[in-house]
C-alpha cells in the first residue's frame, strides 16, 4: 500500500541524525500517507477491493477523486458522535491537523521541526490510519461518499 510506503519512508527519514529537510519530508510524507489510506479506502469501498474482480479503470478513477481542500472541509464539518463511529472519526479528525502540519513544512522556512515531534507524528499517523481501516466495509462506503460527492443544497 502506498501508504504504509510513505510511513516507512518517513520513520526512515527521521531515524538517525536527520537533517532539518529530512524532517520536513517526513512530515509531508506523513500527510501524504493519510491522504492514499484515505484515497485506497474509497475505491476499495466503492469500487472493490480484489484487482480481479473490480473494473481497474474505475477503481482508478475513485482513487484519484478525492480533493485535498474539500477533503479538509468535510473531515471539519463532521460531528463528534454523529453520522461516523470513532474508526472514522479519528481519523477524520486528525486529516486537517496533519495538512497544516504539511504545508508548514513544505511552504513556512521559519518553522522548525524536531525529530522526536516527528516520529510521534509518524505513530500517531500510523495508529490513527490502522483504527480507520477497521472500520466496516459499509462505514468506509459511507465515508467514502461523505468525503467524495458534494451535497446539493436544494
Amino acid at each position: 500500500m502506498i501508504s504504509d510506503d510513505l510511513l516507512d519512508i518517513a520513520r526512515r527519514l527521521a531515524e538517525g541524525t536527520p537533517t532539518h529537510t529530512d524532517l520536513r519530508r517526513a512530515i509531508s510524507n506523513i500527510y501524504y500517507a493519510t491522504f492514499h489510506a484515505i484515497c485506497q479506502s474509497n475505491a476499495d469501498a466503492l469500487v472493490g477491493d480484489d484487482p480481479d474482480d473490480r473494473d481497474q479503470s474505475a477503481w482508478r478513477q475513485a482513487y484519484r477523486a478525492l480533493e485535498h481542500g474539500y477533503a479538509r472541509q468535510r473531515c471539519q464539518q463532521i460531528e463528534r458522535g454523529g453520522r461516523f463511529t470513532v474508526e472514522v472519526q479519528i481519523l477524520a479528525d486528525y486529516f486537517p491537523a496533519i495538512q497544516h502540519l504539511r504545508h508548514q513544512a513544505d511552504y513556512d522556512p521559519d518553522r522548525i521541526f524536531v525529530q522526536q515531534e516527528t516520529l510521534n507524528a509518524i505513530n500517531e499517523a500510523a495508529a490513527r490510519i490502522d483504527v480507520f481501516r477497521s472500520a466496516s466495509p459499509r462505514e468506509r462506503r459511507a465515508f467514502a461518499v461523505y468525503i467524495l460527492m458534494r451535497e446539493r443544497q436544494d
